[in-house]
């Protein structure tokens, strides 16, 4: 039976088209070369991908190669944490300069505006600003940042409230079983949703960050529960 010489071109050329993908930077130009690759390969392959995840692949680095991965969306972080508090107490806390600064950093300045632009310093020579693009009273905030280190610019940050007594919690959201169980005397809070989305990629600054929220919502459910936050620059400190 004699070779098919047609076949083997195009299973070659997918082989070499492979190797590239593979080689490839998780840079944005990388990511964009990467596409255009992609799409030569033909109207199956990119339909196929399409199919697993609606969308297109997404570029991470791995040691000396990359590795592609298909991402229903970018990186995104997210914690849920149950604080013993009304949802007005913790709206309250997230959206004036007071409570911003008791569990975040000290100097917070903003206005409860949609539109408006809060700004949280960080020492004398670095600040963030955040754009208030939502406002839900007791229900939810969003913000986008406009100003900050490089890849925090351009992502998008919420706090969503759901109140509830411990029965309504706990059949709604079994995950929080711990949660409910160590907590002494606790008959009704608070379930805070913390979203920081639409990160560019997995790099050593977002596992930083996604690590450095957990303690600063630990700091916001310690201002709401005790009146005394755990804000910059302490939050990492271990001692009371």
């Amino acid at each position: 039976m004699g070779i098919d010489k047609r076949a083997l071109r195009g299973f070659l050329a997918i082989i070499i088209t492979i190797s590239m993908l593979c080689s490839l930077p998780a840079s944005a130009q990388g990511k964009q070369t990467t596409d255009l690759i992609v799409a030569n390969l033909g109207n199956g392959f990119v339909s196929n991908i399409a199919k697993v995840n609606g969308t297109k692949p997404y570029y991470v680095g791995g040691g000396t190669d990359s590795t592609i991965i298909n991402h229903l969306q970018t990186p995104n972080i997210r914690h849920e944490l149950l604080i013993a508090a009304p949802a007005e107490k913790i709206y309250n806390a997230i959206t004036s300069q007071e409570g911003l600064s008791a569990w975040w950093t000290p100097g917070a300045t903003l206005k409860p505006e949609v539109n408006s632009v809060a700004r949280f310093p960080f020492g004398p020579n670095y600040f963030i600003e955040m754009k208030i693009t939502e406002l839900e009273p007791f229900r939810l905030v969003k913000w986008t940042c406009i100003k900050g280190v490089g890849e925090w610019v351009g992502t998008h940050l919420s706090f969503e409230l759901v109140e509830g007594n411990k029965q309504s919690l706990t059949k709604s959201r079994p995950e929080l079983q711990d949660q409910i169980e160590q907590r002494k005397n606790f008959d009704k809070g608070t379930l805070l949703i913390f979203h920081h989305d639409d990160w560019k990629e997995y790099t050593p600054m977002y596992a930083e960050c996604n690590y450095t929220w957990g303690q600063f919502l630990r700091s916001l459910k310690l201002f709401c529960e005790t009146g005394k936050g755990r804000p910059w620059p302490n939050q990492h400190n271990v001692e009371p």
